[in-house]
């Protein structure tokens, strides 16, 4: 802590008049005296010593005060004014820290209050004021803060700059917390706004936060409308207070506070009339024609048809090929009498020397094929359309089998048969 020793003297003393209203006075001068109260004649002042002397107090010499920082001795009352605090505003921190100050007993000064009681003494020679000495001002006290500043302390407090009723100076308030928010308000006759009771400092101020809170029964005066709704023995409709009882959702009507579909074909299968009623019995394979009546197709899918379960389709291989829904797509496709297609039957082809044929599975469905030629015949091009278009027994380039050329195999001979 920085220290000056100051000799001040602390006393109190009494305006001069500038004239006297009458012609003769009482001089009790040397009578015993209390410097706190002033109790001395017009003219006369209370020394430290407690006696009534005329005049007014003799302020001693400065001499010499030394800066305790940089040890230069202030030689004018500017340079003590300084040491006292930059802005030559002196507050009361000032003074414990910086200078010690002592009442006329000797005690140290530590109290705002007795900032006015202070008497500085000056240097003769410098012809100043008290207050430009300490920057007291007229009402001879020390202003800590200015009017209307504000500072947080925190994140969720703050201090301002208040006016002491006894002396006049404004001093910092005791922390004030941000627990006081704005009334509550109706934005609209249906939304309230609600503050938070915890608010936050930002640059000396509280702000709140705050929501919007929808009123079912109306807003006024910074409140929701109280009501106490009355749903008893109803699905839907008004409770009494301006709200619902109940929705009956989609497709769904409300009468007589009671729910009911809007058409007969829309069924409330679930029971739940927030979704209304959700399904529609003509084209719903779960609840085809009435709740719970769910279409199924063996080999296939299902479709409902106006009310009525249908195929919509087979899967691969798969046909309805007697038009029933009740057996499904029934037809394995991969049978010479159904070969890919329900009216395809291999045996009604009649192809030239065919013995019989097969049903083969081809790239991406089943083909007609032959399975055995006619005796001594047989399918040497490997072309189905034509049959078994080689006679073996008398085909001179397919002699007993595909391939055997006569013309080939046969030596010295000119014109081979078979």
């Amino acid at each position: 802590m920085k220290i000056i020793k100051l000799s001040i003297i602390l006393a109190t003393f009494a305006f001069i008049s500038l004239s006297f209203m009458v012609s003769c006075s009482v001089s009790i001068e040397g009578a015993p005296c209390n410097p706190e109260a002033n109790n001395c004649p017009n003219g006369q002042y209370c020394s430290e010593e407690g006696i009534c002397k005329r005049g007014e107090p003799v302020l001693k010499d400065i001499g010499e005060i030394k800066d305790t920082v940089s040890g230069d001795i202030l030689s004018d009352v500017y340079e003590f004014r300084d040491i006292l605090s930059q802005d030559a505003k002196m507050d009361i921190e000032d003074i414990n820290e910086d200078i010690y100050v002592r009442d006329i007993y000797g005690d140290i000064v530590d109290n705002i209050e007795d900032i006015g009681d202070i008497i500085v003494e000056k240097d003769s020679g410098v012809d100043t004021d008290y207050e430009d000495i300490m920057d007291i001002g007229d009402t001879g006290c020390i202003d800590k803060c200015n009017k209307d500043e504000k500072q947080c302390l925190s994140s969720n407090s703050y201090k301002k700059c208040i006016k002491e009723p006894s002396s006049g100076c404004y001093i910092w308030s005791q922390e004030i917390t941000c627990n006081t928010p704005p009334d509550n308000y109706c934005k609209n006759n249906n939304t309230l706004i609600v503050y938070d009771g915890n608010g936050s400092c930002n640059n000396g101020n509280c702000t709140y936060s705050s929501e919007e809170v929808n009123c079912n029964y109306g807003c006024n005066n910074g409140r929701c409308n109280n009501c106490t709704p009355d749903c008893k023995n109803k699905m839907c409709g008004d409770d009494g207070c301006g709200g619902s009882c109940g929705s009956c959702g989609n497709n769904g009507l409300c009468t007589s506070f009671s729910c009911v579909c809007a058409q007969t074909y829309f069924l409330n299968c679930d029971n739940d009339w927030t979704n209304g009623c959700e399904v529609d019995k003509r084209t719903d394979v779960n609840n085809c024609g009435d709740c719970g009546n769910k279409c199924s197709v063996n080999n296939g899918t299902p479709e409902c048809v106006n009310e009525n379960c249908a195929i919509d389709s087979c899967n691969k291989y798969y046909d309805d090929c007697n038009g029933l829904y009740s057996d499904g797509c029934e037809q394995y496709l991969g049978v010479i009498e159904h070969c890919g297609d329900c009216n395809n039957n291999c045996n009604n082809l009649n192809l030239p020397n065919v013995q019989s044929y097969k049903c083969i599975s081809g790239f991406n469905d089943f083909l007609c094929a032959i399975d055995q030629c006619k005796t001594d015949f047989a399918n040497c091009n490997g072309d189905f359309q034509d049959g078994c278009e080689v006679d073996l027994m008398s085909n001179v380039q397919n002699c007993g089998s595909c391939n055997y050329d006569c013309y080939k195999n046969v030596k010295n001979v000119n014109e081979p048969y078979c």
